[in-house]
Order: structure tokens, then C-alpha cells, then sequence
């Protein structure tokens, strides 16, 4: 997968997880977008425009992970970009 697809996809995760959450918690405005980084990119999650929290990491081989904190992913492939969990809570279950 190249770079363009990669990024397309990930593009659309964040616009799918804000409808998603926005849909669950409509008094919220929250929001999620990503940054790339040098081995990751990181799906953030904005909350009500004041704070941000890394909601996971993918790779650019299009691999996604559980956020370990907000400078790394935790062990572990959760999915791929190509067919993510769309489930807020799903991608917490362990596998």
C-alpha cells in the first residue's frame, strides 16, 4: 500500500470514529484527527477542543496498535487500516 492510499484510509478512520462518537455522545464535541511521525502515525483524540489523548498508532504498513501512551503503541497488532474496528469499545477487547 502507498503512502496516498495509507493516508486516505486513515483520513476516513478519524472522519468514521468522530460520526461514531459524536452519534453515541452528541452533547460532546469531540473530534478525532492524526499527525505522522517518523515509524507511526497517531489517531488522536481531541475532547472538547482542550485536551488530546492518543487513541491508537498505525504503522505505514497500514498495521494498527493500542496506544500505550502519547509517544508509543503497546504491543501487539489490534488490525489493519484496510478493515478497522469500528467500534469505539471493540478496539480495547483483547484478542
Amino acid at each position: 500500500m502507498d503512502r496516498t492510499e495509507l493516508f486516505k484510509l486513515v483520513d476516513n478512520y478519524c472522519k468514521e470514529l468522530t460520526k461514531q462518537h459524536r452519534a453515541k455522545y452528541p452533547s460532546l464535541k469531540d473530534y478525532y484527527d492524526y499527525s505522522i511521525g517518523k515509524k507511526y502515525i497517531r489517531v488522536i483524540q481531541y475532547m472538547s477542543g482542550k485536551y488530546a489523548s492518543a487513541f491508537c498508532f498505525i504503522d505505514f504498513e497500514g498495521n494498527l496498535y493500542k496506544s500505550a501512551s502519547w509517544n508509543a503503541p503497546a504491543k501487539g497488532i489490534r488490525g489493519h487500516i484496510s478493515k478497522p474496528i469500528m467500534d469505539l469499545g471493540g478496539f480495547y477487547k483483547w484478542n
